[in-house]
């Protein structure tokens, strides 16, 4: 006679259970390896940058240079006055006078000034027209442009360069006129305002002190 077999059924495994226990870690390992990823994408791209600009600089340089160079190895052309700056307010005027030393006409002429930032010591070039723009020999141009004062430092004059011949020319630069100096109004006076006696011995140990009304 056989008998009754006995099925052993094995216990359900919810699954769905430990995927989702699974799920939280997989997520947050999925975002730590984004930021890992922006935050490497973003150094290499400044490391890039910062390399560029350094070329760019270099470069500029090196250009800067030769032009120099060649211009010192021919006779000048030009002579230019470089004023000393003279403040009006909050901007700074940066004028001057440009000669024509030649036997040449020089025409169309342009200058190129470097300026240098008070606060980060980087650079801007800023090209300025000469005015008359065509000068016969002898004749002389100028050229003014103004600036605010708190955010340049210095001003260098790189080059000058006639767009008619497409060519630098050969300068020589000198000081020019220089900034006077400021005075007071003449309508202001000067007032002597006595000073109290000393309740002790009577007299002042010190001169007066000059005090200026407007």
């Amino acid at each position: 006679m056989n008998k009754p077999g006995y099925i052993i059924l094995a216990p359900e495994i919810d699954n769905s259970r430990l995927f989702k226990r699974q799920a939280p870690q997989s997520s947050s390992a999925i975002k730590a390896g984004a930021v890992v990823c922006a935050a490497l994408l973003t150094v290499v791209l400044l490391l890039g940058y910062v390399t560029l600009r350094r070329r760019q600089k270099g470069q500029f340089q090196a250009e800067a240079q030769a032009r120099i160079e060649t211009t010192k190895s021919v006779p000048p052309m030009a002579q230019i006055k470089e004023n000393e700056a003279r403040l009006k307010g909050p901007e700074a005027v940066i004028s001057g006078m440009v000669s024509n030393i030649s036997s040449e006409k020089l025409e169309d002429l342009v200058l190129e000034v470097e300026l240098r930032k008070r606060s980060s010591g980087g650079t801007e070039i800023r090209q300025v027209k000469v005015t008359p723009t065509t000068l016969n020999p002898g004749e002389d141009g100028r050229y003014s442009f103004k600036i605010v004062s708190r955010d340049w430092a210095s001003s260098t004059i790189l080059r000058l360069h006639s767009r008619s011949r497409q060519t630098d020319l050969a300068f020589v630069s000198i000081v020019g006129e220089k900034r006077p100096t400021e005075r007071l109004p003449q309508n202001t006076k000067v007032v002597t305002v006595p000073r109290p006696k000393s309740s002790e011995d009577g007299f002042i140990n010190s001169p007066d002190d000059p005090v200026v009304i407007k």
